[in-house]
């Protein structure tokens, strides 16, 4: 059993500390902030064919976390997750090993007070992750991000997991 939703790290105080990053980028639909670093082993291949100063990995991400909400919120008709300060809902770009796809990190306290916000981490290139279905690491991305977002809904609906982890992973999966 794999459970991939976490309590975010806190301070001496009590309150969940976010990852820093060098840089940000905003989605199209203007609903995630995707960060990243530029330099170091977290940041992600910063190879950007179309020029506009935003790596194709982090525009990518941005894509799929657009679509996942498209789908989830306005197709399926669940709540979007709650947001923090800022209006969006934040992505954090991370160098995890083969097998640690990503996670999706309840904030402590919320910082909003209809239902519990959330972040996400994933890795940054999904390169050596052995996928028994042949999938390509920008597939394996793409799945992470929907499994994530779907976290951050369900801590929408309810701020604690009371022992539920089992149906939140396979829903998610779903």
């Amino acid at each position: 059993r794999r459970d991939c939703l976490k309590q975010a790290e806190t301070d001496a105080l009590g309150r969940s500390m976010r990852p820093e990053k060098e840089i940000f980028a905003i989605s199209d639909s203007g609903y995630f902030h995707i960060h990243y670093d530029t330099t170091g082993n977290a940041a992600p291949n910063l190879t950007d064919n179309n020029e506009n100063g935003i790596p194709d990995y982090i525009e990518e991400v941005g894509i799929i976390a657009d679509s996942a909400r498209h789908v989830l919120v306005n197709m399926l008709g669940f709540s979007a997750p709650p947001v923090d300060e800022d209006s969006m809902y934040d992505i954090y770009i991370e160098n995890y090993s083969p097998g640690v796809y990503g996670y999706n990190y309840k904030d402590s306290p919320s910082q909003n007070t209809n239902g519990a916000t959330s972040y996400m981490k994933i890795d940054n290139d999904y390169s050596g992750f052995n996928s028994i279905f042949d999938l390509t690491p920008l597939q394996i991305m793409q799945i992470s991000v929907g499994h994530e977002y779907f976290h951050g809904i369900q801590w929408g609906y309810r701020k604690n997991k009371s022992g539920n982890e089992y149906f939140y992973e396979m829903t998610s999966m779903w």
